[in-house]
């Protein structure tokens, strides 16, 4: 399913800026200092710093939290990532609402498709 193409009734769209905030706020958070996260030097062979996946998950589970309501909770999420983000990139996560229980979701960085998921999801008022 293309969740960036015809928007379904319910799909949602966000976007952000990828930028140094973004990965200082994840390493202070979860001590991940891998240096393909952390170190620009270390990362030059991938292209640049590269944002990790956990914080684009983190970018949807904010997305549904915010659309389904209070009360809401993210109980589990499945993806399958094809590309990276790099710091710097724009990123869109796109989200469809299916149920009350359950998203899908999808990513893209600079028109790349990065990966999609599932996002499964209690309480709220969706």
């Amino acid at each position: 399913m293309d969740l960036f193409g015809n928007a379904p009734v319910r799909r949602h769209l966000a976007t952000t800026l990828l930028d140094e905030s973004h990965a200082t706020w994840y390493a202070g958070a979860t001590g991940d200092f891998h240096p393909a996260h952390a170190h620009r030097a270390q990362a030059e062979p991938l292209g640049g710093r590269v944002a990790p996946p956990a914080l684009l998950a983190a970018f949807a589970e904010a997305l549904a939290l915010e659309v389904v309501g209070p009360g809401a909770a993210v109980v589990g999420l499945e993806a399958t990532w094809r590309d990276r983000a790099r710091l710097g990139e724009t990123l869109e996560t796109s989200l469809v609402l299916e149920s009350a229980t359950r998203a899908r979701v999808a990513w893209r960085a600079d028109g790349r498709d990065l990966g999609e998921g599932t996002l499964t999801l209690a309480g709220g008022e969706a």
